[in-house]
Parts: C-alpha cells; structure tokens; sequence
C-alpha cells in the first residue's frame, strides 16, 4: 500500500519532458520565428511562445539539484555537463547569433556546470564541522567580496538595459564612474554591518559558514556573468538558492521563479511549474539519462538549419 502511495504523482522523467517541449517552443520562436516580426500575427505568436517557453529553465534547475542529491558519481555529473557545454557551443552560436563562434554568449550547460560546482562546493561547506582560524579570516573576507560581487553583478544587468533606454555611450559612461564607487562602498559597508549584526546575534561558526556559502555563490555567478552565460549569474543564484532551499519542493520552485522574475518581468509566466512540481514525487521515471544532452545541441542545429532553408525559399 506504501508503495503505490509514493508512485502516485508526476516522475523526474515528466518534467524534463515537460522542460524539453517548452524549451523547443521558446527557441523556435527565438530561432525561427524572430525573423518575420513584421508579418501581422506572427509577433503576437512570438510572444506566447516565448512565455511557455520560461517554463523550461526553472524546471531544468530544479531537476539540477535533484541530480545533484541523487547522483551517485558527482565528478561525472559535472564531466557531462561540461563536455556537453562544449558540444552545445557552436550548434548554439549558429542557431542564436549566425556565427559559428561566438565569444559574448554561451549556451545554458555552461550556467548548469558552474552552478553545479557551486552547489557542490557549498555541501562540502555544509558537511564541514571544523571551524578555525582560518576559516574565521576568511569569513571576514568572504563578507566584503559578496557585498562587491552582488553589486557588480546586478549592475552589470542593469546597465545592459542602456540601449533600450536609448541612453547615448557617453551618459552612460558618466552614470557609471559616478555611482559605481558608491555602489562598491555600500557593498562592502552593507557586508560589514550585517557580519558584525549576525556575530552577534547568532554566533560565529553560523557566520562563517553562511559568508562562505555566500560567498561561493557570488564567484560562481561572477563566473557566470564573466563568461557570459545563458541567464549568466541569476541563473546561477536561482540554482544555488534552490538548492539550498532544496527541503521543501514548493518553496524551492516558487524561490528560483521568484529570482529568474525580478530578472525580467517576461519570467513571471515561470511561475506555472509549481503546479506540476506540487505533484512531483521524487522519482526518477523513465530513463531519460543523456536525452536532454543530446537533445540540445541537436534540435538547435536543426533549428538553425530551418531557419536558413526559409530564408532561402
């Protein structure tokens, strides 16, 4: 009787199906469809697809950690995702950018491979009991740097936003050297404060653990952004943030939406997979190991040859 209570619900293997489709409903209209905008009908169809299409990448963060606490090899984990990383990058620069190299954009198993090394280094983190010396300096450290990477980290996105503002480059320019440093001096006044505020009210080995928790976070997301990632470093908070929330289904789901929504409003739609994450039942399902793997790099190929053959018509 136990058993089949637990098979109810809705397998690993559901969702990532459920990811996949809506996935290939996001790129093609990202893909194929963003050429003809000015055909009456086909921008409105653009934008439905477009927000199924934020379906898909919560979803693969969630399963992300679900991975994570199940894999048996870790190490091959990470090695998969990052072969595939490599695999994705031109079928993904020939399909997004019409290039087959692209250096200022990097497909989404780059975001999913620094954001599993994060959240691999913060359970080492978590499993550690032995605080010391060194660990209390670093904590201090670690407190100041997140203040400056958060900050970058948000700036970076804010001002990306300069061409739809139609802000000229040298406002622009201006704006930046005059609040930037003010930005890096509350960052690290803010870091301070709240160190000094958690020593106080919960101890110091909570402090250390939770600044370097922080702390490898941020430098995975500055990765993130550096190398300039699919969802760059939100999608590696989103990840890490889920995962630390990772005990209860509902609120983890609802948190990574949440973030990827203060991201960009057009996220907001995200927000309907917490119906099939409410349902979801731990379980693996059918064996669906290397089918996203593979099927990223593919049907961006594929996409992209689409795409070429209606051009040519």
């Amino acid at each position: 009787m136990s058993e089949h209570v637990v098979s109810k619900g809705i397998p690993g293997s559901t969702l990532k199906i459920i990811a996949i489709i809506t996935m290939l409903i996001d790129h093609i209209a990202a893909v194929v469809l963003a050429d003809y905008l000015s055909i009456d009908g086909i921008r409105t169809i653009y934008k439905i697809m477009r927000s199924i299409g934020r379906l898909g990448f919560p979803i693969f963060c969630f399963l992300l950690v679900e991975g994570f606490m199940h894999t048996r090899d870790i190490k091959r984990y990470a090695r998969n995702l990052g072969l595939f990383a490599l695999i994705s990058e031109v079928p993904f620069d020939l399909a997004f950018k019409h290039k087959l190299i692209y250096l200022d954009y990097q497909n989404v198993f780059f975001t999913l491979f620094l954001s599993l090394l994060a959240i691999w280094i913060i359970s080492l983190i978590e499993e550690n009991e032995q605080w010391n010396k060194v660990h209390q300096l670093l904590s201090v450290i670690a407190a100041a740097v997140s203040g400056l990477l958060l900050v970058y980290g948000f700036l970076n996105h804010y001002y990306a936003l300069h061409t739809t503002l139609q802000i000229d480059r040298v406002t622009l320019e201006m704006i930046r050297s005059s609040y930037q440093m003010l930005f890096y001096i509350g960052g690290v006044v803010m870091a301070l404060v709240i160190y000094l505020v958690l020593l106080r009210i919960r101890g110091r080995e909570f402090l250390i653990r939770n600044s370097l928790i922080l702390s490898c976070m941020l430098i995975f997301a500055l990765a993130a952004d550096l190398l300039k990632t699919d969802y760059s470093c939100i999608g590696v908070v989103t990840i890490t943030v889920m995962y630390l929330l990772r005990y209860t289904k509902m609120t983890e789901a609802a948190a990574g939406c949440t973030i990827l929504t203060l991201m960009h409003s057009n996220e907001i739609s995200s927000l309907a997979i917490l119906l099939p994450i409410q349902y979801y039942n731990g379980l693996r399902g059918l064996r669906l190991k290397y089918v996203f793997y593979c099927f990223y790099p593919a049907h961006l190929l594929i996409l992209y040859l689409i795409g070429r053959l209606l051009k040519m018509i």
